[in-house]
């Protein structure tokens, strides 16, 4: 392929902190360094970011900058290529413009894998599950349930974004999939259940609609559940002045109410929304059927049958049963220790409606649900937003409870102009930038400033809050906030860090990591770091240059907030204690000199509460 012409061609700069400041001051964010060079594409994901460009005094090339902060040639893979995907945080799915996709294996030498990874993830996710669910079924699922192996593959209800490419599980870490598994029992008279789904190829997307399916979730481990079965717990109230109730547990059983038999049935809606820990977001549809004549034949329940779900006949407070409605549902990867009909389904799984606490449709309103809205979920709560034309509208989602009803607290909307090309989202939130600002989502109710970029960058990619490139081929120029999960060793003003086979040189903060197998930091297996000390790791507390670190007492560097003998510090993405004022997802709590966390008091005029956040 022909190499474009290199104009100007420099390094990619670590921005080496997140600068958390004080309320009073809060505009004030870290100015991110613009580099001269040429980016032609880019993709923050995982631990690295992905670049098509013409960068480190060479001509165009691709590299993958790995945490450490060095930047490896991707000798294998052509220019003019867009990554499309990480999968199982060890493989780069790379789009070069060719029919098959390139992969290549970034913790073996970035080597080209001269093999369809995707292709064999997916064939290893549906012969562990078919193994496991041939093994478990009781009646469940019918007896051929993967007799079509056209068909018996993982589905996803999301649009591709490349060339009719697929670009993804529902989660490339893990390789989760969603199966639709054709049920045993045929279903009642007057009992629809029909799911349409997307399968991507490398040339074109085939929809498929399945007839009386449950939805499957499984892992390229071969964990499953039966997403569609447990219901949690919906209490449905008759609207009438008896006030008689009665609780859906699961989508198998009848319930009996008043003059009717219930029966719900779940299915697989929007879809995947994201995983926090062990618990997937999802959206689904759920519908309540009625019958009157003992289940012999049933037809939806709609509004002129009065009956809520939550709420009682005092105050009417409940969301009106009527049709099919969108519903989000959370439910744990992990099983129950019960099974239905051999069949494992989820241990935990709450149905939220998309109302008020009084019952009052939301459907209509929530951004997410919104041609082009989008929902994505943290460990701390859901982001509902929607960008359009310039502007982009978001709000906090916060599943909640209350008189056995279980809806979704809706903040307020707020809104900003972008003036980026697209809006990025790591982390659950927004990322975009505005008149020379990265903007952010605040985790609460405000679009805040993340950084400082130049204005005329007018692309963005996040992997996360530490991860961000950004670029603008036609003005030459980029910038890279690359945050290492362990920032030590001595820095320098200016200098030269050899990295392997390449030679860098850094306009910035250089993080020097030692290289002896007895002494100093050490990054383990799994990512985290330790620091050694004649070959034992060391615990507690470490300072380290002027910044100190605390040592869990496995030898596994901590960050985030870490209770020392009941003292409360904050330690950053690097490691290193942070004092004064904090912004912890927008909450701001502040730190001594000596680091520890004050409570029920006052500061700067600013009052504290008995958990540290600041009462605003």
């Amino acid at each position: 392929m022909i190499k474009r012409i290199t104009k100007f061609t420099g390094l990619m700069a670590c921005a080496a902190s997140i600068i958390s400041l004080v309320p009073a001051y809060a505009t004030d964010v870290q100015t991110v360094d613009t580099q001269n060079g040429t980016t032609y594409s880019s993709k923050a994901k995982g631990n690295g970011i992905f670049i098509d460009g013409e960068v480190n005094g060479a001509d165009e090339a691709c590299y993958w900058i790995s945490d450490d902060g060095k930047y490896n040639k991707l000798d294998d893979v052509d220019t003019n290529s867009t990554m499309t995907d990480e999968l199982m945080n060890k493989y780069l799915e790379i789009d070069t413009g060719a029919k098959d996709l390139t992969y290549v294996d970034i913790t073996n030498g970035y080597k080209d894998v001269d093999y369809d990874v995707r292709d064999d993830l997916e064939s290893t996710v549906a012969t562990t599950l078919k193994g496991k669910l041939r093994h478990d079924n009781n009646d469940r699922f019918a007896d051929n349930f993967d007799k079509d192996l056209t068909t018996f593959k993982g589905y996803y209800n999301r649009e591709t974004t490349t060339d009719g490419k697929k670009v993804g599980f529902v989660s490339g870490s893990d390789a989760l999939s969603v199966f639709q598994i054709p049920l045993k029992d045929n279903l009642d008279s007057g009992i629809t259940n029909n799911v349409t789904s997307y399968s991507g190829t490398l040339d074109s997307n085939s929809s498929y609609t399945f007839s009386n399916t449950d939805a499957v979730y499984a892992d390229a481990t071969g964990n499953y559940v039966d997403a569609d079965y447990n219901l949690g717990s919906i209490k449905v109230y008759d609207g009438t002045t008896t006030g008689a109730s009665v609780t859906l547990n699961n989508t198998k059983d009848t319930y009996d109410l008043k003059d009717y038999t219930l029966k719900a049935v779940l299915q697989e809606g929007k879809g995947y929304i994201a995983e926090v820990g062990d618990t997937v977001y999802r959206w689904a549809k759920l519908t309540i059927y009625k019958s009157t004549d003992h289940g012999n034949t049933y037809s939806p329940v709609t509004a002129s049958d009065n009956l809520t779900f939550g709420g009682d006949a005092k105050d009417k407070v409940g969301y009106i049963v009527n049709g099919t409605i969108p519903v989000l549902q959370s439910f744990s990867k992990t099983a129950a220790s019960d099974t239905v009909d051999g069949i494992k389904y989820s241990k935990n799984s709450t149905i939220y409606f998309v109302a008020d606490k009084k019952g009052v449709d939301k459907t209509g309103s929530l951004l997410a649900l919104q041609s082009g809205g989008k929902m994505k979920a943290s460990a701390k709560a859901l982001c509902s937003f929607l960008g359009a034309n310039g502007t982009i509208k978001a709000e906090n989602v916060t599943p909640s409870h209350k008189n056995s009803f279980n809806y979704l607290d809706i903040s307020d909307q707020d809104s900003s102009d972008y003036d980026s090309a697209s809006i990025a989202d790591a982390g659950g939130i927004p990322y975009f930038t505005n008149n020379g600002y990265i903007m952010t989502w605040d985790g609460d109710h405000s679009f805040i400033k993340f950084a400082k970029v130049d204005a005329g960058l007018n692309n963005i990619s996040t992997g996360s809050n530490t991860k961000v490139a950004l670029w603008n081929p036609d003005k030459d120029i980029y910038s890279v906030i690359n945050v290492p999960k362990a920032a030590t060793g001595t820095t320098a003003a200016t200098g030269t860090a050899t990295t392997g086979t390449s030679t860098t040189t850094t306009t910035g903060a250089a993080a020097t990591v030692s290289t002896s197998a007895t002494n100093g930091w050490t990054k383990n297996s799994d990512n985290t770091w330790s620091y050694l000390e004649n070959g034992t790791k060391k615990t507690g507390w470490l300072k380290d240059g002027s910044a100190w670190y605390y040592l869990k007492s496995d030898g596994i560097m901590a960050t985030g907030w870490t209770n020392d003998n009941g003292t409360w510090y904050y330690l950053d993405l690097s490691g290193a204690m942070k004092t004064g004022w904090i912004n912890d997802n927008g909450t701001w709590y502040y730190c001594t000199a000596s680091g520890n966390m004050l409570s029920n008091t006052v500061i700067d005029g600013y009052t504290l509460g008995a958990d540290g956040a600041w009462i605003k």
